[in-house]
């Protein structure tokens, strides 16, 4: 999905809205927001993809390579880390 943005807030390019207007309009979800979720309970792994690229913010529809992932890790001298299951990753985009 990729985000556009307007004068005021970011909008949802799909246009959720018009497809579905009982889950969506023009500011995000009604319904299967992630306020529904129950809590996510696992280790965090924070990584910095906009600095490992050198960049204060990547731009909108930029892609995350595994390329990304193991230049933050080795950046963050965490080069031998092993993900492990339930682990949950956080990418720092800007």
């Amino acid at each position: 999905m990729q985000l556009a943005t307007t004068a005021t807030r970011p909008t949802c390019a799909s246009t959720t809205a018009s497809r579905w207007p009982k889950i969506g309009h023009e500011t995000g979800l009604k319904k299967l927001g992630v306020e529904k979720l129950k809590p996510i309970v696992g280790r965090g792994i924070l990584l910095d993809i906009a600095g490992a690229r050198g960049v204060e913010a990547m731009d909108v529809g930029q892609e995350i390579t595994m390329a990304d992932v193991q230049s933050a890790l080795r950046r963050q001298t965490m080069a031998n880390f092993r993900f492990q299951p339930g682990d949950v990753v956080l990418f720092r985009t800007g």
